[in-house]
């Protein structure tokens, strides 16, 4: 019986170390499939939650941007003096300048209704800060790609520049692109309304029509 015993438990011992081995010796196929396509998953969904992100920032630009255009509007023609929205296109800063000298904004306005032929006037302006108002930051990870404005021959790309609005009610008609990721959005300023008009899309110099 005990010799019975001692065999009996030596003839167990190989087959433990075999299984034992089996496990040491790394993954089955089913084991690695089935990581590969967890990862997979996981990866899915970081993409699309990174995507919601860029998303989400670039509309949140647009929106100040905005609201921006439609203050300038607004204290164009509640103060009676032309008011601009101005942009660092490389620094991704924004802010409003009121123009206290009428004259020069006069001679950006008639360069404009000439179809703005000849060089730009310089239109020189003061920072307007308030309570409501100041000078903005574009959100982490959202570029200016440009601004399409109706002094303007081409699409600037760099240095400063800015949208004109003018006490009448009117203002200029300008794209002003932002840009995340892969992604490019049009914000019109529209000349009438003095509002801006979101477009999901960049829109090209044969959409911008001189009005």
């Amino acid at each position: 019986m005990h010799a019975s015993g001692t065999r009996a438990g030596l003839g167990h011992r190989p087959l433990l170390s075999l299984r034992a081995a089996g496990r040491g010796r790394g993954f089955t196929l089913i084991e690695v499939l089935f990581t590969l396509l967890l990862v997979s998953v996981v990866l899915a969904a970081v993409g699309v939650s990174v995507g919601g992100l860029f998303g989400a920032r670039l509309l949140n630009a647009t929106s100040r941007m905005s609201a921006y255009i439609r203050y300038s509007y607004d204290q164009a023609a509640l103060t009676g003096k032309p008011h601009r929205l101005m942009m660092d296109l490389g620094a991704g800063t924004f802010w409003i300048e009121t123009i206290e000298d009428v004259d020069d904004c006069k001679a950006r306005l008639e360069d404009i209704q000439a179809g703005g032929k000849g060089e730009p006037k310089e239109v020189r302006g003061q920072v307007h800060e308030d309570m409501i108002v100041r000078r903005g930051e574009l959100p982490e990870g959202v570029t200016f790609d440009g601004l399409l404005a109706l002094h303007l021959r081409e699409k600037n790309t760099e240095g400063e520049d800015g949208v004109l609005f003018f006490p009448d009610g009117t203002a200029e008609h300008a794209f002003v692109y932002l840009a995340s990721d892969d992604e490019v959005f049009t914000l019109e300023v529209s000349p009438i309304q003095g509002r801006g008009i979101l477009h999901r899309e960049e829109l090209q110099a044969r959409d911008f029509e001189k009005e």
